[in-house]
């Protein structure tokens, strides 16, 4: 019986996470070359843009995203900064991260 009460108890845990809408990126220096995983909680599409503090768009592509979606950037262009990555749907913002780059690579 614990057993059965602990694979529901997980079971309901994962649908619970898997429902959240996020951004990771990885490695979070964003040095080089970094991968960008976006998950949401409702399929659709959705505008991803970076930009920095002074909101000067670096990035931005159109995504049709089922429930993750994975990209890999290249970042060796950016300067040193704090950058923001924002999740719009509908025009409006939907999840934003904030990664500070802490120095410029040529």
């Amino acid at each position: 019986m614990r057993i059965i009460l602990l694979f529901i108890t997980l079971l309901t845990f994962t649908n619970l996470f898997s429902q959240k809408t996020r951004i990771e990126v990885s490695p979070k220096t964003i040095l080089g070359t970094s991968s960008i995983v976006t998950q949401v909680s409702e399929k659709g599409n959705y505008t991803l843009k970076i930009v920095d503090e002074k909101n000067k768009v670096f990035f931005e592509k159109e995504l049709v995203i089922e429930e993750v979606h994975v990209m890999k950037h290249r970042f060796t262009n950016y300067p040193k900064g704090t950058y923001s990555f924002i999740l719009l749907k509908d025009n409006k913002i939907n999840y934003k991260k904030v990664i500070t780059k802490t120095y410029y690579e040529e």
